[in-house]
C-alpha cells in the first residue's frame, strides 16, 4: 500500500516535470481578459484591482469592468480581486489557452442583500459539508474562545467545564475525533482531556471554518467527527500597511479583551510582507441567576508573528505564535468527602460561593503553547510542491485545591506536563487535466511527554505515519466525484512505573482509510453531495493508562490499557439549496463504530487525599451514530431576514444494548434580523433577536450518571449593529444581550453541570476598526 501511493507521488512529480519542459519551450503568449461584475445588479465594476500573485503586478479594470493581462505561461495563476465596499474575492485561473472570466463581487450595499457563493480553500476539501464563519459574522463573536464561538453553528456544541472552558463538540464527537488546524497545521497539545480547552487564539484567523463528517485522507486517520480550520487572512504583499483592532467588554464576569494586528507589504522588496498580531483578555467570577461561581475567572495574553515572501514560481512563509493562559476552577467543585459530593450533586446550589473577584487561586491551571511553522512551495507548470515543518511545544501545570502541607515549600504544580510535537509534511498539488486535480502527500508527527508531580498518565514517546492521494475527477459540468485513499502507522511507548517496577509497554497501530464523494447539481437551486467514509483512531495515551484525579475536570478517571483501535464507517447526504433570496441545507448523517471508546461513569465515587470525585473509566463498546442538521435562511423582505438552526444526534451502544452517554440534546434556534435605514456616518445598522431552544437529552442509559439529564431550557437573546464611518474608515460596533431572561439552567454537556448553574444575562460591547494606509 505504502509502494504504491509513494509511487504515485513519484509519478505526479514526473508529471509535472515533462509539463514544466513543455511549458519552457512554448512560448508565454496566452492572454487573460474578463469583465467584473456586481453579483447583486449585475452592473460592471470599475477601478476593481486584480492582483496576479505569480507575476506580483496588478491591472485595473476599465470603466466598462474588463480586464487584460497578456503574455501568460501555460500554468495556474492565483488572483486576488479587491474593490472598496466589496467582500474580498479569490481565484485561480489555469492558462492552456487565451482565456475570458467572468468575475462576480459582492456589494454589501445599504440594504444588506445577502448573496451565496462557493468558496474552495486550500485546505478544505472538494465535496464536503462546512460551516463558515469570516468577515462580519466572525466579528460579531470577537473575544469568545473557540469553542464558545462555534457551539451555536447548525450539528456544533460544545463540551464545557464550568464557565470558562469549551471544547467544539461536531456531529456529537469531541476530544481527539475533533481535529483543529491552526495555519495549516494540527493542533498538538495536551487535547486528551475533556477539560483541556484548544490553545489557540481565535484572532489569529480571519476564517474558521468547520467541515462535518470523516475528513481521515487529508488530515489525519482520527478526524471522525470533522475538522476545524483556523486560517490567517493571507499577507498582502501587493500593498502598504493595514492594521486591524478588536475591543470588548463583557458585563457577567466584567471581562475585557483587546487585540491587535498590522500588517506590511513592502513596495521596495515585491512579495515580501510581515504580520504582528497580539491578545489579552482577562475576567473575573461569572455570575448565575442567583450567585457568583468562586474562582472562575481568567486572564491570557497571546501573540504571533508571520513572514511571507512570493516569487513568481516559488515562495516562503514562516510563523510563530504564543498562547499562555490561566484559568481558575470553580471551587465548589472540589469537595472534601463522599458525603458532602453526594449533598452537593443533590443540592439546587453549590456549596462554596463568593462574591465578584479577578482573583485566580486554587485550584487552577497555567497553560503555555507554542506554535513555529515554516512553508516553503514550488511551482511546475500545473503542479505545486509542499514542504511544511513545524514544531509545538505545550506546558500545561495543573495546581489542586491545596498546596503542600509544608508551608515553606514553593507555590508549585501538583502536576505538569509537557509536549513536544514535531511535523513533516510534504505534498504536491497536482492538474492532470481540466477535470482531474487532486493532492498526493506523507505526513510525519513525533511526540515526547514528560510529567512532573502525581502521577496521572505516563510519559511516553510516539511517532506517527501517514501517506494519502485524494483526487476530485469533474464527470460534467454539473456531476464531481472525490475520491481518497490513506495508511496511516502509529508506534507509542509509555514509561511509568507498577508496584516500583518501570513499565515500557509498546503499542503499534496500523490500518488504510478510504473516501469517496458525489457532488451533483440538479439545476441552478438545488445541489446534493453523498459522502462515504472510512475512519481509524488509535487509542490515546490517557484512554489506556490514565490513574488518578483529572484535575480541571473534578473527576478520577481510569485507563484500559487492552483498548483496541476504533474503526468507523461513515456515510453522509447534504442538500443545498439557493432560490432568490431564501437558501440553507439539510445534512444527514449516520457512523457505524467497532471498539467506540468512551469515558463511563463508576459508583461510588473515590475518596482520595485531595477529596472526593466522581469516578469514571474508559470503556469499549460497538456503538452507532446517527444525525441531522438543517439550516435556513430567508429574506422575506427587504429589510428582514429569517433563520433557523436545527440539530439533532442519537448514539446507541450496541455492545450493552442501550443508549450512549454525554451526546448533545436536540437544538432548535429561531432568528429574525431587521436591516434599518443608513443615516449618515451610520452605515448598515440592524437589530436581531435570537431564541435557542435545547431539549431535554431523553435518549440516555438509566441510572449511569451521577445526576440525571438537566431539564430542557429556552434562551433568548438580542443584537444590535452598525458600521460607523469616521476618517475613511469603518468602525463595525455590536451590542449583545446573551440569557436575557436571566434564565435558570444547566447544560447536559457542561462537566460542572453536577454543582452549580449555568452563567446569567451577558451584555456584550464590541468594537472593530480597520486601519488601511494604503488608501489614505
Amino acid at each position: 500500500m505504502k509502494t504504491i501511493l509513494l509511487a504515485w507521488i513519484v509519478l505526479c512529480i514526473s508529471i509535472s516535470e515533462i509539463q514544466a519542459q513543455s511549458v519552457r519551450s512554448s512560448a508565454c503568449a496566452y492572454t487573460l481578459s474578463g469583465i467584473i461584475q456586481y453579483t447583486n445588479s449585475g452592473e460592471p465594476v470599475e477601478g476593481a484591482l486584480v492582483f496576479i500573485q505569480e507575476l506580483n503586478t496588478y491591472v485595473l479594470t476599465d470603466p466598462d469592468g474588463t480586464f487584460r493581462v497578456d503574455s501568460l505561461c501555460a500554468q495556474n495563476y492565483n488572483l486576488h480581486i479587491d474593490m472598496l465596499a466589496c467582500s474580498h474575492k479569490d481565484t485561480v485561473v489555469w492558462m492552456q489557452e487565451n482565456t475570458f472570466m467572468r468575475i462576480g463581487l459582492t456589494l454589501v450595499d445599504k440594504d444588506g442583500e445577502i448573496t451565496v457563493e462557493s468558496q474552495h480553500s486550500q485546505n478544505q476539501p472538494e465535496i464536503s459539508s462546512a460551516e463558515v464563519l469570516e468577515k462580519e459574522e466572525l466579528a460579531r463573536l470577537r473575544g469568545s474562545s473557540l469553542g464558545e464561538s462555534l457551539k451555536y453553528l447548525p450539528g456544533v456544541t460544545a463540551l464545557q467545564t464550568g464557565p470558562t472552558i469549551f471544547k467544539p463538540v461536531i456531529q456529537g464527537m469531541y476530544g481527539t475525533r475533533v481535529l483543529i488546524l491552526n495555519n495549516g497545521i494540527r493542533q498538538e497539545g495536551q487535547q486528551w482531556g475533556n477539560e483541556h480547552a484548544p490553545e489557540v487564539d481565535p484572532f489569529i484567523a480571519s476564517k474558521i471554518s468547520v467541515i462535518k463528517g470523516v475528513q481521515s485522507i487529508r488530515y489525519g486517520s482520527d478526524a471522525i467527527g470533522g475538522v476545524v480550520l483556523l486560517e490567517p487572512e493571507a499577507l498582502n504583499t501587493f500593498r502598504g500597511t493595514k492594521a486591524l483592532i478588536n475591543l470588548g467588554g463583557f458585563s457577567n464576569n466584567r471581562a475585557g479583551v483587546a487585540s491587535g494586528i498590522v500588517e506590511h507589504g513592502f513596495k521596495k522588496i515585491p512579495g515580501l510582507a510581515v504580520r504582528l498580531q497580539g491578545t489579552v483578555r482577562k475576567g473575573g467570577n461569572t455570575r448565575t441567576p442567583d450567585y457568583w461561581l468562586k474562582n472562575t475567572g481568567f486572564q491570557e495574553a497571546n501573540f504571533s508573528a508571520a513572514a511571507a515572501y512570493q516569487g513568481r514560481r516559488w515562495g516562503l512563509e514562516t510563523f510563530y505564535s504564543q498562547f499562555n493562559t490561566t484559568l481558575g476552577i470553580f471551587t465548589g467543585s472540589h469537595i472534601g468527602n463522599v458525603s458532602d459530593l453526594i449533598t452537593a450533586i443533590n443540592s439546587g446550589q453549590p456549596a462554596v460561593t463568593s462574591d465578584f473577584s479577578y482573583a485566580i487561586e486554587r485550584p487552577k491551571q497555567i497553560v503555555n503553547h507554542e506554535l513555529w511553522k515554516n512553508k516553503v512551495y514550488y511551482r511546475l507548470g500545473q503542479q505545486t510542491l509542499v514542504l511544511e515543518y513545524a514544531r509545538q511545544f505545550n506546558k500545561r501545570q495543573e495546581y489542586d485545591s491545596h498546596k503542600a502541607y509544608n508551608p515553606s515549600l514553593p507555590d508549585e504544580p501538583q502536576l505538569s506536563f509537557e509536549l513536544t510535537t514535531h511535523t513533516v509534511q510534504a505534498y504536491v498539488e497536482h492538474r492532470i487535466s481540466r477535470r482531474l486535480r487532486g493532492t498526493a502527500g506523507v505526513m510525519y508527527i513525533n511526540q515526547a511527554n514528560t510529567y512532573q508531580g502525581r502521577y496521572f498518565i505516563p510519559n511516553f514517546a510516539s511517532n506517527a505515519i501517514g501517506v494519502y492521494v485524494t483526487e476530485a475527477y469533474k464527470l460534467s459540468a454539473k456531476t464531481k466525484v472525490e475520491a481518497g485513499l490513506r495508511y496511516d502507522y502509529k508506534y507509542l511507548k509509555s514509561y511509568y512505573y507498577e508496584n516500583n517496577v518501570l513499565q515500557s509497554p509498546e503499542r503499534k497501530f496500523q490500518s488504510p482509510t478510504a473516501n469517496l464523494g458525489l457532488l451533483h447539481e440538479w439545476s441552478s437551486h438545488i445541489e446534493t453531495q453523498v459522502l462515504l467514509g472510512t475512519a481509524f483512531r488509535a487509542p490515546n495515551v490517557n484512554e489506556l493508562y490514565s490513574d488518578g484525579v483529572h484535575h480541571g475536570a473534578a473527576a478520577y478517571e481510569i485507563g484500559n490499557p487492552d483498548l483496541k483501535p476504533e474503526k468507523a464507517v461513515n456515510a453522509a447526504f447534504t442538500l443545498n439549496y439557493v432560490f432568490r433570496k431564501c437558501f440553507g441545507y439539510v445534512h444527514a448523517y449516520g457512523y457505524y463504530f467497532n471498539n467506540y471508546i468512551y469515558l463511563k461513569p463508576v459508583f461510588p465515587p473515590t475518596l482520595t487525599i485531595r477529596g472526593a470525585f466522581p469516578t469514571f473509566e474508559y470503556t469499549q463498546v460497538n456503538a452507532t451514530y446517527g444525525g441531522l442538521d438543517i439550516s435556513v435562511n430567508d429574506s422575506i423582505t427587504e429589510k428582514i431576514i429569517l433563520s433557523a438552526r436545527y440539530s439533532m444526534v442519537s448514539a446507541y451502544n450496541r455492545s450493552q444494548d442501550e443508549w450512549l452517554i454525554y451526546i448533545p440534546p436536540t437544538r432548535l434556534q429561531l432568528g429574525m434580523k431587521y436591516l434599518l435605514p443608513a443615516v449618515g456616518r451610520i452605515k448598515k445598522p440592524y437589530v436581531s433577536v435570537d431564541g435557542i431552544l435545547t431539549a431535554k437529552k431523553k435518549n440516555v442509559p438509566a441510572n449511569a450518571d451521577y445526576m440525571a439529564p438537566p431539564a430542557g431550557y429556552f434562551l433568548l437573546q438580542a443584537e444590535a449593529g452598525t458600521y460607523i464611518t469616521l476618517a475613511k474608515q469603518e468602525m463595525l460596533v455590536t451590542l449583545t444581550a446573551q440569557n436575557i431572561l436571566n434564565t435558570h439552567y444547566r447544560d447536559y454537556l457542561d462537566r460542572f453541570r453536577y454543582y452549580a448553574d449555568a452563567a446569567g444575562t451577558n451584555i456584550i460591547l464590541r468594537l472593530q476598526i480597520p486601519l488601511d494606509f494604503t488608501k489614505q
